[in-house]
């Protein structure tokens, strides 16, 4: 994986990971995430609109892979 490459999925995987707690604990649902990144942080992808996007199966992959390089905070 090329430098710039991790950057972007290194970060946006802990933000889909923050997401998808936020959502377990009732915080605001999927939909009302994805629209508070769009509208408020400006995101063109949202977390939930591109972990469909990639699939369910390779954002779980790259979350499991970055939590045994860099920690828990990447556990969902």
């Amino acid at each position: 994986m090329e430098n710039r490459e991790l950057v972007l999925n290194r970060i946006f995987a802990a933000v889909v990971a923050e997401a998808e707690r936020a959502a377990a604990e009732g915080v605001a649902s999927p939909q009302e995430i994805d629209d508070a990144m769009r509208m408020g942080a400006l995101f063109k992808k949202t977390p939930f609109a591109y972990t469909a996007e990639v699939g369910e199966e390779t954002m779980r992959a790259r979350l499991d892979e970055f939590a045994a390089k860099y920690g828990d905070r990447f556990k969902v």
